[in-house]
């Protein structure tokens, strides 16, 4: 499969429903709720901002990003240390591009970071997260992939709520993390896009409270305000040597390719970043609405007996079906893959397979996404903020208006039942 497995999905799932064919579309983490009016406001007021800007970002959002991340996440970066990307992609792959080294990925790894470090000519190394666990980092794990790194600086990509597992790894392991990799040579590539999206109960660590000279932190406006077509990515990079190797290499690359992300874009997203009542609130009230989905789904599926890891942040839940391998063999479906192509054509349900996560697709795990179901248009998904906001008891959220949501999981538990 060329390009990213999840775009690609979504490309798929599109052109399936313009032929007329019906999909219930679990296979693209897409926060599809609407744009908040402030947001709107923002963009339209920056609509005359014509002119070219800093390859780095804007001087004022990058105070306010600064601002932003010292104030939510213990950090005391300034504005210097603020880089504004395409996109959180074009920010990683610009870290990886800039530093020396191979890339280790801890598996399973969200589709790009792989290709990340193949198109820079870097050697990828993996090892398994703790599955015993809560797909915690096992330092000794850790260890091993370090040694099997060449000599020198290498680099960990993190994804902290992880993608796409749901889980999240606890601050006590966050902390280990960073000791380990301060003393070994590694600096952390965090991928921090979900990072307010944690579900009750549970909160979110950045290494770089621990690790702060070695640690590049990523994020951006798509996952917790629902603007993964803005392409507003950001990343707080380390002060010193490492910091300024990353900020050169940046500007090389966007200086080259695209010259800045669009201005409009740039001033609209000062307003994100200011941390407002009504922003705060609304990131809260997304995110409660993702935790319910979610949480929905996984008691469902742990009712059908479906192996899954509790979903503690984010979208996603990656369950295995590894119960009923024989089963699934019998029937001609011998991998991940297999799977996902027999939930699309046979029930109507689009998931990635796990191997597209660097996964081992003997485990038969898929992960699914469930940020677009009942909210396929903008439509559908304003009236899903309404019917919260009206009355946010979780069980009638789901009963009253998620229809396609509780019809996948009769074809769910069809299939489970068929392979029995």
């Amino acid at each position: 499969m060329y390009g990213s497995a999840t775009l690609v999905m979504n490309e798929k799932v599109n052109s399936m429903w313009e032929a007329g064919k019906n999909v219930y579309h679990f296979g693209f983490g897409e926060s599809r709720f609407p744009v908040h009016p402030v947001m709107a406001d923002a963009l339209e007021k920056s609509a005359s901002k014509h002119s070219y800007v800093p390859i780095q970002g804007i001087k004022d959002l990058r105070q306010q990003v600064s601002k932003f991340y010292n104030q939510h996440f213990n950090l005391t970066s300034n504005e210097n240390q603020i880089i504004v990307g395409v996109g959180s992609k074009s920010l990683l792959y610009a870290v990886i591009h800039s530093l020396p080294g191979d890339v280790i990925l801890p598996v399973p790894a969200w589709v790009s970071y792989k290709d990340h470090a193949e198109l820079n000519n870097r050697q990828v190394i993996t090892f398994d997260l703790d599955r015993g666990n809560g797909f915690q980092v096992s330092i000794d794990a850790l260890a091993k992939a370090r040694a099997q790194a060449t000599p020198g600086p290498c680099m960990l990509v993190l994804t902290n709520p992880n993608n796409p597992t749901g889980t999240i790894l606890s601050k006590e392991n966050i902390k280990a993390v960073a000791e380990y990799c301060r003393k070994n040579d590694i600096v952390i590539l965090s991928d921090e896009i979900y990072s307010l999206l944690t579900h009750d109960g549970f909160t979110h660590t950045t290494p770089a409270q621990y690790y702060p000279e070695g640690t590049v932190v990523l994020g951006g406006l798509s996952k917790i305000l629902s603007l993964g077509g803005w392409r507003m990515g950001v990343a707080v990079v380390p002060e010193g040597e490492i910091g300024n190797q990353i900020i050169d290499g940046f500007r090389h690359i966007a200086g080259s390719i695209w010259s800045c992300v669009p201005a409009p874009i740039q001033y609209a997203s000062i307003t994100a970043y200011e941390d407002s009542s009504e922003i705060k609130n609304y990131i809260h009230t997304c995110g409660a609405m993702h935790q319910i989905r979610t949480q929905y789904l996984y008691n469902q599926m742990a009712d059908m007996g479906i192996p899954c890891a509790s979903p503690q942040g984010a979208f996603y839940l990656y369950p295995n079906f590894m119960p009923w391998a024989e089963s699934l063999k019998s029937k001609g479906v011998h991998s991940d893959h297999e799977l996902s192509l027999h939930l699309l054509e046979k029930y109507e349900i689009a998931v990635l397979g796990g191997s597209e996560f660097l996964d081992n697709p003997d485990q038969y795990a898929v992960r699914l996404a469930t940020s677009y179901i009942d909210a396929e248009s903008d439509e559908a998904a304003a009236t899903l903020v309404r019917a919260y906001q009206q009355n946010p008891n979780p069980n009638s959220f789901i009963q009253d208006h998620h229809p396609r949501f509780k019809a996948m999981v009769q074809r769910l538990g069809d299939f489970i039942s068929s392979v029995n």
